[in-house]
């Protein structure tokens, strides 16, 4: 799984890397089928003493692209919140298939009999 991490609005450092592609390196816990993930860290000047910290991430799955997004005080919450999101969509998705598969094996059983 390649693991794709980008930042905007300030500058990456290797701790936040490597925090961002660990926390990523979990999906592949929940759905193996992952080929790439990339996730753009952003972060926007709202005010002078504050910020709003994002994190848009997209990951290429084997017949569907998921995409999350989520806002949090910091870089760190918000890679969490959007781990969170994929994970509960990448769960989704292989139920899906699983089902599909399930329906389709039912069918083929029942034309045999």
């Amino acid at each position: 799984m390649q693991v794709i991490v980008k930042c905007k609005g300030t500058t990456l450092t290797q701790p936040l890397r490597d925090y961002a592609e660990h926390k990523l390196s979990h999906l592949s816990h929940f759905f193996a089928n992952i080929q790439k993930i990339e996730i753009m860290l952003e972060v926007d000047r709202i005010k002078e003493d504050q910020q709003a910290q994002a994190a848009h991430a997209t990951a290429w799955t084997a017949g569907k692209i998921l995409r999350a997004s989520s806002e949090a005080i910091d870089l760190y919450a918000a890679i969490d919140l959007v781990i969170d999101k994929l994970a509960e969509q990448a769960k989704k998705h292989k139920e899906k298939m699983i089902q599909e598969q399930r329906q389709k094996l039912e069918a083929d059983i029942a034309c045999l009999n």
